[in-house]
């Protein structure tokens, strides 16, 4: 396996890991509360991953070249659901593929969680979980939300059209 390739795919193992080391960790369970408190209450609920950055699912979310063979390597995320609870947290739970042409060379489920902190028109989500992890977001008109993230953890940062389910 070439250097790039071994890379990437520890790259997307790494967040599984790190979410499988501990599940007792303060903020592993989300409760599911109902009652809204200042400052989240129109991003309370539960969404689901529509596109990225403008294409449907799977979407390619990160290109990049093995550095010893030339191969391109493609990250699509697959799947992907995103809940904010009233008491301002969220947990995210995403699918990752790694491929070299049609062939998959590598999956991971991106798991985190953390506190979500809003202002008048943007999200702030900070990990309680995976060190270094922050993105931003806004509410649709539409009930939905949209994230602006690297969650192929390659430093592209990436729009996430998610959809609202309840």
């Amino acid at each position: 396996m070439t250097h790039g390739l071994r890379s990437l795919i520890v790259g997307l193992i790494v967040p599984i890991a790190a979410a499988c080391s501990d599940s007792t960790a303060p903020g592993g369970n989300v409760p599911d509360e109902q009652t809204p408190t200042p400052g989240t209450p129109s991003a309370v609920g539960r969404y689901a991953l529509s596109g990225a950055a403008g294409l449907a699912l799977p979407a390619l979310v990160n290109r990049s070249r093995d550095t010893t063979t030339g191969d391109v390597i493609d990250t699509y995320v697959v799947s992907d659901t995103l809940e904010v609870t009233a008491d301002g947290r969220y947990a995210q739970r995403a699918r990752l593929e790694a491929r070299i042409g049609e062939r998959i060379v590598g999956r991971s489920n991106w798991i985190d969680h953390g506190r979500l902190s809003s202002s008048t028109s943007t999200l702030a989500f900070a990990s309680d979980y995976l060190e270094n992890v922050a993105f931003t977001g806004r509410l649709e008109s539409t009930g939905g939300m949209r994230v602006q993230q690297d969650l192929a953890r390659e430093g592209n940062i990436v729009e996430y059209a998610f959809a609202k389910l309840r």
